[in-house]
């Protein structure tokens, strides 16, 4: 094989390739284009409801009958700060009866005592 017909047949092969990534580049080109139009025609029929029913959606349970997100997180923090209201109410409680008991044995309990700040160095 002479060397003009290496380089024809490189060529022919180079060109070959190059079509053939062309062709591959094109199809997925049109595949994400018709992708990107079915969800824009999608988010588009989503954002026709009115604004009423689009805010109303975040308090209603989704369509497996779970509560949504903003619920759940609402109720798990709810439910950790009455927890926690609750026992420091109890607490209270058991701080106030003790205090009465002392307070009815005659035992008054510590006084607080009044310290007078000294100056450095008197």
């Amino acid at each position: 094989m002479n060397v003009a017909s290496k380089i024809v047949l490189a060529l022919v092969a180079a060109a070959a390739c190059s079509v053939a990534a062309a062709q591959t580049y094109s199809s997925d080109a049109d595949r994400r284009a018709a992708n990107r139009e079915q969800a824009l025609e999608r988010w588009r029929a989503q954002q026709g409801t009115t604004q009423d029913s689009r805010s109303d959606r975040r308090y209603d349970n989704d369509r497996r009958g779970k509560p949504s997100a903003m619920q759940s997180v609402r109720n798990t923090t709810h439910k950790a700060a009455q927890s926690t209201r609750n026992f420091t109410h109890r607490q209270l409680q058991k701080s106030r009866a003790f205090k009465a008991r002392q307070d009815r044995r005659g035992n008054p309990g510590p006084t607080p005592s009044v310290h007078e700040p000294r100056a450095i160095g008197r």
